[in-house]
C-alpha cells in the first residue's frame, strides 16, 4: 500500500472527523502528529495554518486552536526573561553579539537557552492557558509550527522529548508542521539535514 503526504485540505477534513478531534481518541500516551510539507513552501504554509484555525472555529466545528510559532515565542520568552541586570535577555544578547567572538557565544547561549526546562514550562503554560480558559469553544489542538526558524538551537526531536515531562496527551493533541520529510525512521529538516528519530509522533499520511 503507497502513502503519501497529507494535503492541507485533507489536515483540515482530519482535524474536522468527529472521532480524531476527540483528545483521548487513538492512543492517550502519544499525542504528536507531524504533517510534513516542503520547506520551499514556508509562507504558503503559514497562511494554510492560518486558514485552518479560522476554519475549525466556524459552527461546523467550534474549535479554538492555538497557534503557536516556536521561534518567535522563543524570541518572546528570551525578551522577558531578565539577566543580571537586564530586564530582556534578548537584548543583552543582541548587544553582546557586536562583540568579539559575539556570533559564537551567542550562538552558545541561544542553544542553551532553547534546550532550558524553563523554555518548555514557558510553552506549557502558554499552553495551559488557553485550554483552560473559559470559553464554550472545543480546544483540542495545538499547532507548533516555526520550526525551521529555531533550528539550529532547537531540533524537533528534542523538543518533543524533552516536552513530555509538561505534556497532557489525554487534554489536547500537538500537530507539528515539519518542514521536510521522513525517511524511514529519521526527518530530514529541509531535505537535507538529518534531524534523528521524532519521539514519540506519528506521522500523517494519506493512501
Amino acid at each position: 500500500m503507497i502513502y503519501e503526504d497529507m494535503t492541507i485540505e485533507e489536515l483540515y477534513d482530519k482535524l474536522s472527523s468527529p472521532t480524531f478531534k476527540e483528545p483521548k481518541d487513538g492512543d492517550m500516551f502519544y499525542n504528536y502528529f507531524i504533517f510534513q510539507y516542503d520547506a520551499k513552501k514556508e509562507y504558503e504554509l503559514r497562511k494554510n495554518v492560518e486558514d485552518i484555525r479560522d476554519r475549525l472555529k466556524r459552527p461546523t466545528n467550534y474549535i479554538d486552536t492555538l497557534v503557536i510559532n516556536v521561534w518567535e515565542e522563543y524570541l518572546s520568552y528570551l525578551n522577558q526573561k531578565k539577566f543580571g541586570p537586564n530586564p530582556s535577555y534578548l537584548k543583552y544578547l543582541l548587544e553582546k553579539e557586536k562583540g568579539p567572538r559575539g556570533v559564537e557565544t551567542v550562538g552558545r547561549s541561544l542553544a542553551n537557552n532553547a534546550n532550558n526546562e524553563q523554555f518548555y514550562a514557558y510553552l506549557h503554560n502558554k499552553i495551559l492557558r488557553h485550554i483552560q480558559e473559559d470559553t464554550e469553544l472545543k480546544k483540542p489542538y495545538v499547532f507548533f509550527y516555526g520550526l525551521g526558524g529555531i533550528f539550529p538551537y532547537l531540533r524537533v526531536s528534542t523538543l518533543l522529548t524533552n516536552y513530555e515531562k509538561f505534556n497532557k496527551s489525554g487534554e489536547y493533541k500537538i500537530i507539528i508542521f515539519y518542514p521536510g520529510h521522513a525517511e524511514g525512521n529519521d526527518y530530514l529538516l529541509f531535505d537535507q539535514i538529518n534531524d534523528h528519530h521524532t519521539y514519540r509522533a506519528s506521522l500523517l499520511l494519506t493512501k
